[in-house]
């Protein structure tokens, strides 16, 4: 994947929006890094470690070339999540930020984005059933 990355990045149109595919000059460096491979998540941003030599500070990065308005759609999922997040200030949880209360029935670790989400069984069903729709592209 990472040989991959160096490959798309040294072939990476600077005019074209990797988001949504607007063409034109005047695009943006969206970097992120958050001690998580994000191109689990989604798969087009360049994962940046093979892109630099060894010490660059950017190496453990991922990088998207975006428009305007993508990046507007961004930082506007963004403060959505944070106020999603704002909302669990005041619930006791643990460690990892899971509530410290939890459903003996849901005794099923299903890791989702990086974090162990505990399922029962109808959730766990229901989960493969979307993932598989997602695979198949319903």
């Amino acid at each position: 994947m990472q040989a991959d990355s160096k490959k798309r990045w040294d072939s990476m149109d600077n005019d074209l929006c990797q988001a949504c595919h607007a063409y034109g000059s005047d695009k943006r460096n969206l970097i992120l890094t958050c001690f998580y491979e994000i191109t689990e998540s989604v798969p087009e941003f360049i994962d940046l470690h093979n892109v630099y030599d060894e010490g660059n500070p950017l190496r453990d990065f991922y990088y998207m070339r975006i428009c305007k308005r993508c990046r507007s759609k961004f930082l506007e999922k963004l403060k959505e999540w944070f106020r999603e997040c704002e909302k669990w200030r005041n619930t006791p949880k643990d460690h990892d930020g899971h509530p410290e209360e939890y459903d003996e029935d849901q005794n099923i670790p299903v890791r989702i984005d990086g974090a162990m989400i505990m399922m029962n069984a109808d959730e766990f069903k229901n989960y493969n059933r979307k993932k598989e729709e997602n695979r198949n592209g319903n």
